[in-house]
């Protein structure tokens, strides 16, 4: 992690060794984040790969260490784990504190399959508000709307477009 003033960043790299009794493979994952601090606003944008091993029919899978999107990453998370797995995603992404106890955000992200016989491309826009009510108690609003182009050789078919609304508690102590 760093910060350059109003200009922050990270990047993490994983590298994962396998040594299973029918198959050995490596599989690795990179992220990179920068963003730009303008006052009550945050403009941002990532990137994250997860390699695939198709041989050993895995891929890289960020599990709880970052949710990709609202919607595929969190909710739907084909190929298995906690997350995408064997997938890169390129999103931008803005926050804005409207109050001391209101914030919203919004991103859009573009995810593409690294599998060797899939093309599936996923867009995403997500929204959400946070409204803190005290020091340990969030109250959230989300809504995620996903297009699927799946390949349709691997899937079967062409999915819908995918809607999530959800609201929550959050409690941090």
């Amino acid at each position: 992690m760093g910060d350059l003033g109003a200009l922050g960043f990270e990047a993490e790299a994983i590298y994962d060794m396998y040594d299973m009794s029918s198959d050995d493979y490596n599989l690795y994952g990179l992220y990179g984040n920068v963003w730009a601090n303008m006052g009550n606003l945050t403009l941002g944008g990532f990137v994250a790969y997860g390699s695939v091993d198709d041989d050993a029919n895995a891929g890289f899978n960020n599990n709880d260490d970052f949710e990709t999107m609202l919607i595929m990453g969190d909710y739907l998370t084909p190929y298995g784990g906690d997350d995408l797995a064997g997938t890169t995603t390129v999103a931008l992404y803005l926050n804005s504190k409207l109050s001391d106890q209101l914030s919203a955000s919004a991103r859009a992200g573009y995810i593409m399959s690294n599998w060797e016989d899939d093309d599936t491309t996923v867009m995403e826009l997500d929204l959400g508000l946070a409204y803190q009510i005290n020091k340990s108690l969030k109250y959230t609003v989300n809504f995620g709307y996903a297009t699927v182009d799946a390949d349709e050789d691997v899937w079967g078919a062409d999915p819908e477009d995918v809607m999530l609304a959800k609201h929550g508690l959050v409690l941090s102590f």
